[in-house]
């Protein structure tokens, strides 16, 4: 990510591309900071930001039109549930054994 390219891009260099393997914002973006050597608040963070937000819309109406159109099918593997979080198994790779415990809503 991220795939999309604006026509006039407030970032005029390339930026890098990178795969975080997760779902997860602070994942996704810590990787690519690492792998562009840019901080949190530099205009290529933002601008790699406001891109890959395009890409995951552009793919989920592609997802939705196919499901509209009866040809979407799950891609991947389904997790088991006994882990506590659905789709996330690489917590280890940022956090090593200090995983923080997930929120869980408030019992009425």
């Amino acid at each position: 990510m991220p795939v999309y390219i604006p026509e006039k891009p407030k970032v005029k260099t390339e930026l890098p591309k990178t795969t975080s393997n997760s779902p997860l914002c602070h994942i996704s973006v810590g990787k690519w900071m690492k792998a562009a050597n840019k901080e949190l608040m530099s205009p290529e963070r933002k601008d790699r930001c406001a891109r890959v937000t395009a890409s995951v819309a552009y793919h989920l109406v592609e997802l939705l039109n196919e499901w509209k159109d009866n040809r979407y099918s799950t891609k991947g593997i389904i997790p088991s549930k006994s882990c506590g979080i659905n789709a996330q198994h690489n917590c280890t790779e940022c956090h090593g054994s200090n995983i923080p415990t997930p929120p869980f809503a408030k019992k009425s």
